[in-house]
């Protein structure tokens, strides 16, 4: 199944109360205003092992703790840990091939609740305290789920593997991977009704309340929320699959992590490479919005315990963390 962006969705724009000041957007977590206190490391663990595990790295006093879903809940956090949506003291851990998303207490991590029964679960996004969506890499729909009580509201169809997803007020834009571009759901009606074509769309990310810096194999696009619109900004032949992306609003630089890190200057519209990454095997991306800083992860051979490591704004090495299996998603825990 396949939506286009019509006349239509332009209508639904002046019903919805979409407007340019809206904002904050968000994407799996409650937007960061302050310097965090502490980082979360997902280590995806080996798939079908069931050896997924969180580590928290305390940047007050330096120590890292190992495993501590399975110290607090005296069970194993379960099979590929994906995503995690942090909403103020509570965070929702999505585990793919578990099938399941865990409710936790932060910071001990410390399970209130678990939603299973999911199909490959990627990311999650809270709509309302009464509403959030998961995306799915196989089922073909989008849960609706309630994010109290963890039961699944109902399910909207989309067309196979959908990933990240971004609020612009009643918009939801859901990254397609099947169909290469953006699904737009109105959040009112949990309808599809619109979609964005971006080709050869590898990742996401969010840059301010209506525009996202999209990732493709030919370089660096702009998406505008508010009106659906696409502006590429930078060519670069150079990406591949497992590419990531991130921003920091503080110099205005989109970070790609392709093997090296590299950053690209909205202002200068240069591309250089801001750490190279040796013999590493670079997989996850994550900067701090407040800091500027930025973390790496490194699977190494995909068997042995991995790292994190902790980079200035300028690519200088702060900190190297050894931590779980595979990791790969980064979160930030402020006071």
């Amino acid at each position: 199944m396949r939506y286009y962006f019509i006349a239509i969705l332009m209508a639904i724009t002046s019903c919805t109360g979409l407007d340019n000041d809206y904002g904050p957007g968000n994407v799996n977590e409650t937007p960061q205003s302050s310097v965090p206190v502490g980082v979360i490391i997902l280590n995806e663990g080996n798939f079908q092992l069931g050896n997924a595990s969180v580590d928290v790295f305390d940047k007050t006093t330096g120590s890292i703790s190992r495993s501590v879903f399975q110290s607090s809940n005296d069970r194993p956090l379960g099979d590929i840990a994906q995503s995690m949506l942090i909403d103020a003291d509570t965070g929702y851990i999505v585990i793919n091939n578990s099938g399941k998303v865990e409710k936790v207490l932060l910071p001990s991590m410390e399970s209130i609740g678990t939603l299973d029964g999911l199909s490959s679960p990627r990311y999650m996004i809270k709509i309302d305290d009464n509403k959030a969506y998961i995306s799915d890499f196989l089922s073909g729909r989008i849960s609706v789920i309630h994010p109290t009580f963890l039961t699944t509201i109902k399910e909207i169809e989309t067309s196979g593997w959908t990933e990240k997803m971004f609020r612009y007020d009643n918009w939801i834009y859901v990254q397609s991977i099947s169909d290469s571009g953006m699904y737009i759901i109105d959040a009112l009606q949990d309808l599809v009704i619109g979609f964005v074509s971006i080709p050869d769309l590898i990742d996401v990310t969010m840059m301010d309340h209506r525009e996202l810096a999209c990732l493709t194999k030919g370089g660096l696009s702009i998406l505008d929320m508010a009106n659906a619109e696409v502006f590429p900004v930078a060519q670069a032949n150079r990406f591949n699959t497992f590419s990531r992306i991130d921003y920091n609003p503080i110099s205005k630089q989109v970070y790609v992590l392709s093997g090296n890190l590299l950053q690209y200057s909205l202002n200068s519209h240069e591309l250089d490479t801001l750490y190279f990454s040796d013999e590493r095997s670079l997989y996850g991306l994550k900067v701090d919005r407040v800091t500027g800083d930025v973390y790496l992860t490194d699977a190494k051979d995909f068997v042995q315990n991995g790292e994190v490591l902790w980079l200035s704004p300028d690519g200088e090495v702060q900190e190297i963390l050894e931590v779980g299996k595979i990791p790969q998603a980064i979160q930030f825990l402020t006071e």
